[in-house]
């Protein structure tokens, strides 16, 4: 990180004599390495905070000040072989994101149907366990009985839309002024 920090103040202070000799020789060794790190995991996110900055100051840095002197990679002259490996970079660093987001979309996911189903079960035991007519046991049990998809459109409070290619449409009478699902899986799907 600091070979980079240092070769990227070089080539903005505009020195003569760049190591290597001249911009491709400069940068690209380095970002070649970096990149290599970067796809083994080596850096964490402060580390790549700091490549930001160094990459778009303008955008990333909280403390930048314009008028001075400090630029970043995007604004600087570069060979077109630095570009292309400032492209793979930004690309690897992209992947990294989407996938830091699908995997956290994932855990979400797996953890909020267990819960789900637990209150499922839990609503469905307590039906079972009262004294109640047959009649309004099948009407309060009818939510446990329908297909899958039937149960996620009513716990989310939603009407199907009529599709041919689908053709499920929740019953009329589906009461939906008020979700069967616990106030605190409630919550977490609200944020």
């Amino acid at each position: 990180m600091s070979a980079l920090s240092s070769a990227t103040e070089h080539a903005v202070i505009s020195c003569r004599d760049l190591i290597g000799g001249n911009c491709l020789n400069h940068f690209e060794p380095l970002f070649k390495l970096f990149n290599s790190l970067l796809v083994i995991g080596i850096f964490d996110d402060d580390d790549l905070k700091d490549v930001m900055k160094l990459i778009h100051p303008i955008a990333f840095d909280e403390n930048y000040v314009p008028g001075l002197k400090q630029k970043g990679l995007t604004e600087i002259e570069l060979a077109e072989g630095v570009k292309i490996q400032l492209t793979i970079i930004l690309e690897n660093i992209c992947n990294m994101q989407l996938r830091h987001r699908v995997e956290s979309l994932v855990s979400f996911a797996a953890g909020f149907v267990s819960d789900l189903q637990q209150d499922q079960f839990s609503r469905y035991m307590s039906i079972k366990q009262t004294d109640m007519t047959p009649a309004e046991a099948a009407r309060r049990t009818k939510e446990f009985r329908c297909p899958p998809r039937e149960q996620m459109f009513r716990l989310m409070k939603c009407k199907a839309v009529p599709d041919d290619s689908i053709g499920i449409m929740l019953d009329d009478e589906t009461e939906y002024d008020q979700c069967p699902m616990n106030e605190t899986l409630q919550q977490q799907l609200r944020f």
